[in-house]
């Protein structure tokens, strides 16, 4: 759970933050996710666990938002958390599962340092002078891998 929790604590405060806006209850809401998850006695046989996680956040969401109502307070509506079913059929799943293989590989191609710039910035959130001082180069070398590493991802997806 705790390889969960590292990888995912900072999506999920993103998430939590697109649809409530910055504030303490951010880190309260997270923890919930994770104590939710804790509950549940089979969580090894989820087959998209990142999903599952996701789907967690939103129906506490959900959750949080008829409570607070109902005790007559209102700041969030219930249209700014996505309902994670709609629209989903096989035919979308089979493009998404393409998409993300496509993308997968097209990371897996980039060189080593390139990549690893990347998922720094892009998945960990880093901003380009801790990317280069967990790396050793310069700051100037961190954004020609980011553009590389962009170029390459437009091209070989597609994308321009």
């Amino acid at each position: 759970m705790s390889a969960l929790s590292r990888r995912l604590r900072r999506p999920l405060e993103q998430f939590f933050v697109r649809r409530l806006g910055v504030g303490p209850e951010i880190d309260d809401l997270v923890q919930e996710v994770f104590e939710r998850l804790l509950r549940q006695k089979r969580l090894d046989a989820v087959d998209r666990l990142d999903g599952y996680v996701f789907t967690v956040a939103a129906n506490l969401l959900r959750d949080r938002v008829r409570k607070h109502s109902a005790q007559g307070g209102r700041d969030v509506a219930l249209d700014c958390i996505p309902d994670l079913s709609d629209n989903i059929t096989p035919e979308r799943v089979l493009i998404g599962k393409d998409s993300l293989n496509r993308f997968l590989a097209a990371i897996a191609e980039l060189p080593e340092r390139t990549r690893n710039v990347l998922m720094l910035r892009r998945f960990e959130g880093l901003e380009f002078k801790a990317i280069a001082l967990q790396l050793g180069i310069s700051v100037s070398a961190v954004e020609k891998h980011m553009l590389r590493a962009m170029d390459e991802l437009s091209r070989r997806l597609d994308l321009e």
